[in-house]
């Protein structure tokens, strides 16, 4: 049998839906990518008694289908959710595909993963505020242009009347909703919140002093638009829930993972951040300045303004979220460690290797700040963060190789020199 599509996208205004046939013609599909075979025919009756032209979609192997850009509402993110109709034969396995909303590069989207295994038509409802991030660049709803399918197996699928429509949410958590998720058994009226521009801090630990606390992390904020003043955004607030027992902590990731259609471990570590959304536990004796809140602080504040996945655990992220951890609790041992890393090249990572973009292993932390530090302070490479940055934000990557000579005018030796002679001097015994 063949494989069927139709999309029809649909407007609402409050809770009243509009059809309005924005997709669905031959000329709103960009050119499909993989091995994919497209033919109009005439719909069945679907289920609301529609009959319309469907796209006939024989898949063969994993394959992409995008609109052109410009077919979307917006503001998009006043919108509550996006449904489909699917229609399945009976299969014994699954029906894979991913629904993305995507940037017009395509190097950010939203997605989610659908499990479809069912049988005939069902409405397949996708609330946009419980989509997935890309992990290459954090997307941004007023950038997104397109919506589009990735199939991941052969499969036998219709698909109908694609809809935004708005409720009663939209595409952001709102501070309740986080709430209700993170704190399932706490009363509204018993939680901790500070909600201003700069953060949402949300927590059930009742000896946490969230003054003290929301002081230093703005702060902290001021710090990071001082010495990233190019930056605009953010997309949203940096957000950090701080649990009142460790184990309510750790399973919250999973938990919310889970909403958003995925799987995750538990965390292992004292914080963790998750979609930009910041997360550590009360410790009784590390007290409402623990060191790891300005951390993962730091890694949301980096997701929502610099577009810089907060779950990379690459260079820029880790180096920044260490720098001023460090800026604000130092560590006594730190120079020691320093002078003596540097001294051994077999104590540290070459810098084209630890700047590659790739996640770091914890023990090179100390290096990562120590290069966030050497950009942000000597001046001939300071001067060229804002079109680094911007550099990072075109690839969707923190890879610096590609960008040491055309931007930081330098090559690695000569960059490689320049930081251990940094860290000798910034290190150096007193």
């Amino acid at each position: 049998m063949k494989l069927g599509l139709l999309v029809a996208l649909s407007l609402c205004c409050g809770f009243t839906l509009t059809q309005s046939q924005i997709i669905g013609q031959p000329n709103d599909w960009a050119q499909p990518q993989g091995n994919i075979t497209l033919t109009w025919t005439n719909a069945p009756a679907l289920p609301e008694n529609r009959d319309a032209q469907v796209l006939r979609l024989t898949i063969h192997t994993p394959s992409f289908l995008y609109t052109k850009d410009g077919s979307l509402p917006s503001p998009l993110d006043e919108y509550d959710s996006l449904a489909f109709w699917a229609y399945r034969d009976p299969a014994p396995e699954p029906t894979t595909l991913e629904l993305q909303l995507l940037e017009t590069d395509g190097k950010a989207k939203f997605w989610r993963r659908l499990d479809l295994t069912h049988t005939g038509w069902k409405l397949i409802e996708v609330p946009l505020r419980y989509m997935r991030r890309s992990d290459t660049r954090t997307p941004r709803w007023d950038r997104v242009r397109r919506v589009g399918f990735y199939f991941r197996h052969p499969a036998t699928l219709s698909l109908a009347q694609l809809t935004f429509t708005k409720g009663p949410h939209r595409a952001h958590l709102t501070a309740d909703e986080l709430a209700a998720i993170a704190f399932p058994n706490t009363p509204r009226n018993q939680l901790k919140i500070v909600d201003k521009p700069d953060l949402l801090l949300l927590t059930d630990a009742t000896q946490l002093d969230t003054t003290l606390l929301s002081e230093r992390l703005t702060e902290i904020n001021h710090c990071l638009r001082h010495d990233l003043p190019f930056l605009n955004g953010p997309d949203g607030q940096p957000t950090l829930l701080i649990f009142a027992t460790e184990n309510a902590y750790r399973e919250f990731t999973p938990r919310f993972a889970a909403k958003l259609g995925g799987v995750a471990d538990k965390p292992a570590s004292g914080g963790y951040t998750i979609q930009a959304i910041a997360t550590s536990s009360w410790d009784p004796n590390k007290g409402t300045l623990r060191p790891v809140y300005s951390h993962e602080y730091v890694h949301a504040w980096l997701d929502r303004v610099a577009g810089l996945p907060s779950g990379a655990g690459d260079w820029v992220q880790e180096g920044f979220a260490n720098h001023y951890q460090i800026r604000f609790h130092p560590q006594n041992d730190l120079p020691n460690l320093i002078r003596t890393s540097i001294a051994d090249p077999k104590q540290y990572l070459p810098l084209q290797q630890l700047c590659s973009g790739k996640r770091i292993p914890m023990n090179r932390y100390w290096q990562a700040l120590t290069v966030v530090r050497f950009l942000l302070e000597k001046t001939s490479y300071q001067q060229h963060l804002p079109a680094l940055f911007e550099a990072f934000h075109k690839n969707a990557s923190t890879d610096l190789s590609p960008h040491i000579e055309t931007i930081l005018h330098t090559n690695w030796d000569t960059f490689t020199r320049d930081w251990l002679q940094f860290c000798r001097d910034t290190y150096a015994k007193p």
